[in-house]
C-alpha cells in the first residue's frame, strides 16, 4: 500500500519455532489437518500525516497456514483479531483486504505442497511487497530488520513439524 512497507516478525531469541514466529499450538494428533497465524506489522516509509490504525490494521490481518495430512498446504490472507474498531477503521481494514487479495490472485500456485511451499511463500511475500522481517528482541531493545526469508524458513520448518504431527 501507498507509503507503508509490511514486515512478517519474528522473536529471533525465541526458543521453538511456535514462538519465533509469534504464534500459538494448540494441535493434537490425529486430525486430518493443522494450522497456524501469522500476524503482520507495517511502518510508514514516507513523511506526512498517516492515522495510526493504517498501521494498526495490519496487526489485525495475519496470514493463516494450512497443513493438510496428505501433504497439501494452503495459506490465506485473513482478519484474525479485529479489536473494538470504528467504522473508518473497518473500512480501512477492508480496503487493506481488498488491495492484497487483487495480489494474491496473480499467484500461479493456488494449492502448494509442503515441497513447493517455500517458493509459494517467496511469491506471495513479492506480491504483497514483503521484503523484510521485523525482529523484535524484548523489552528495551531495539527492533531490527533481516531479509523476509530469514522467517520464511521458519514458518517452513514449522509447517512441516505440524505435518509430522498429523502422520
Amino acid at each position: 500500500m501507498k507509503n507503508i512497507e509490511i514486515f512478517i516478525p519474528s522473536w529471533p531469541e525465541n526458543h521453538d519455532t511456535v514462538t519465533k514466529l509469534g504464534t500459538a499450538d494448540y494441535g493434537t494428533y490425529g486430525l486430518s489437518c493443522d494450522s497456524f497465524n501469522l500476524s503482520l506489522r507495517a511502518r510508514q516509509t514516507s513523511e506526512g500525516y498517516v492515522p495510526e490504525y493504517h498501521f494498526r490494521c495490519w496487526q489485525d490481518l495475519g496470514l493463516h497456514v494450512f497443513v493438510q495430512k496428505e501433504g497439501g498446504a494452503s495459506v490465506y490472507l485473513r482478519a484474525l483479531d479485529v479489536h473494538s474498531a470504528d467504522l473508518p477503521q473497518l473500512e480501512h481494514l477492508a480496503k487493506c483486504l481488498k488491495w492484497a487479495n487483487k495480489r494474491l490472485d496473480l499467484l500461479k500456485d493456488k494449492s502448494p505442497t509442503l515441497d513447493s511451499l517455500p517458493f509459494y511463500l517467496m511469491n506471495l511475500c513479492t506480491v504483497l511487497g514483503i521484503h523484510r522481517t521485523v525482529q523484535y528482541h524484548g523489552t528495551c531493545r531495539e527492533e531490527t530488520y533481516a531479509q523476509v526469508s530469514s522467517v520464511l524458513e521458519l514458518i517452513v520448518a514449522e509447517a512441516k513439524r505440524r505435518w509430522e504431527r498429523l502422520q
